[in-house]
């Protein structure tokens, strides 16, 4: 296993930079804000050992109406490409 605990790169405006942790990572996206006038949410793929990619996927969707009192047994995941992650801020 690499010994990086966080990588980060920047490109046209956006910058992404991951986090390692045991089992998962946490990811953080920064667009400049000329490049989200109009952006309300967007897509996330990886590419596994094997060379194929996949999208992540996203808890949240438009088809889904969770509230404080929904179980993570009721929770349905949903490609990010049909459940784009949604802007904060």
């Amino acid at each position: 296993m690499p010994n990086n605990l966080h990588a980060a790169n920047s490109n046209d405006g956006l910058t992404v930079k991951g986090h390692r942790g045991d089992g998962s990572a946490l990811l953080a996206f920064n667009l400049e804000d000329h490049l989200t006038e109009h952006l309300a949410g967007f897509a996330v793929e990886r590419t596994g050992p094997d060379g194929k990619t996949a999208p992540l996927m996203n808890r949240i969707s438009f088809k889904t109406t969770y509230t404080a009192a929904t179980t993570a047994h009721e929770r349905k995941w949903t490609e990010s490409t049909k459940a784009p992650f949604q802007l904060v801020g």
